[in-house]
């Protein structure tokens, strides 16, 4: 595995598992609000980087869009409120963000060679 794969993997467990650790701290409407943030900005926003960073790399990177979803839903389970089921629907969510993701990249870099023959 490249340098750089092993660094997003690792940004990804760091962001998966510390934020709702961190939304655990905090009692009463702060959490919550910690919660909402991740539910709808940052990891549907994480899981689409993930894909575009996977579809450069597919053939070797494919795995890397499940370890996001994955992720949260541990530390979703393990911090939030365990075995809640809309998680794993939300996990469900975000892996199809990621996979149409890494399906757009990769098949716009196969088509781009294409391309550029056509224009010489």
């Amino acid at each position: 595995m490249k340098k750089s794969t092993w660094i997003w993997l690792t940004a990804t467990g760091a962001l998966m598992l510390l934020c709702p650790w961190i939304s655990s701290l905090f009692k009463g409407m702060a959490g919550f609000a910690i919660v909402v943030l991740l539910l709808y900005v940052v990891d549907p926003v994480f899981c689409f980087a993930t894909g575009i960073f996977a579809g450069r790399a597919w053939r070797q990177r494919w795995w890397l869009i499940l370890t996001a979803p994955v992720l949260y839903l541990a530390g979703a389970w393990l911090f939030v409120a365990p075995f809640e089921s809309t998680f794993l629907i939300y996990a469900v969510g975000c892996l199809s963000i990621g996979l149409l993701a890494m399906t757009g990249t990769a098949a716009f870099l196969v088509k781009r060679p294409e391309r550029e023959k056509r224009g010489k």
